[in-house]
């Protein structure tokens, strides 16, 4: 079973052997909704929440935004920081902040903020991950929009077959799946890569959430949900939709 904070060395060991290319495949499609739904930047200040290698934030600098980037992960800041590089001096105004979302960060700061591709629920305690929102509100200034995306736990059940999945990466395989706990609702993710070399194992988990539950969260902490979609490109939400993407202001 994985670790209760697994985040903490699975970014830092595990998640490039076996991710290193597959968040890329999405990414217009997620940056598309972000601009429809956020506007023009025109100099905004947003928090890309959980930034990763910041495949959501050097784009969206280049579009004009401000962009804070906040991780827990070394190694996720270090490649957005290289990979930003090219942007020019101060890697184009991005800041790249390490720190544990679920500590406040800043008070009304910001004017938009992002956390993508299931990158809430690392916690199997509703009250931790519930932090993580507060911080977020907290970071926002009045009228700030925030935009959530995460996997439809209910998705899962109704379709047990779409949690097991493999993809061959030149000359591996990789193989991945899911079993979540209809008591606990958590998704333990399992992987195996095969290659030339032997074979690799990683575990993680995460608690998914289904609509009304995350909808209470967020009210709860003082957001007002604006929208929702069911997936990218902005899908109308149904029972059967396969994420969850909540559009919320601070009120």
């Amino acid at each position: 079973m994985a670790e209760k904070e697994w985040w903490r060395t699975y970014f830092e060991e595990n998640y490039l052997a076996f991710h290193k290319d597959r968040p890329f495949r999405d990414t217009q499609e997620e940056l598309d909704l972000v601009q429809s739904v956020l506007g023009p930047a025109a100099g905004r200040s947003l928090l890309d929440a959980c930034c990763g290698q910041g495949r959501h934030a050097i784009p969206l600098c280049r579009l004009g935004w401000r962009v804070t980037g906040v991780d827990q992960s070394e190694l996720m800041l270090e490649m957005a920081q290289r990979e930003a590089e090219g942007l020019g001096r101060d890697n184009g105004g991005i800041e790249w902040v390490r720190a544990d979302l679920r500590r406040p960060m800043a008070d009304s700061r910001f004017d938009a903020a992002i956390c993508l591709f299931t990158s809430f629920g690392y916690c199997p305690e509703d009250s931790e991950n519930q932090k993580v929102l507060e911080s977020i509100h907290r970071a926002l200034k009045s009228g700030g929009a925030f935009i959530l995306d995460v996997a439809n736990r209910d998705f899962l059940i109704q379709h047990p077959y779409a949690i097991r999945n493999w993809w061959q990466r030149g000359e591996e395989y990789i193989l991945e799946e899911t079993k979540l706990s209809p008591v606990t609702s958590l998704a333990t993710t399992r992987n195996v890569l095969v290659s030339t070399e032997g074979v690799r194992e990683s575990e993680y988990r995460i608690r998914l959430y289904s609509l009304h539950e995350i909808v209470r969260m967020m009210v709860e902490v003082g957001f007002e949900i604006t929208s929702a979609y069911g997936n990218f490109p902005a899908e109308p939400i149904q029972m059967t939709s396969p994420r969850l993407i909540l559009v919320a202001k601070k009120e």
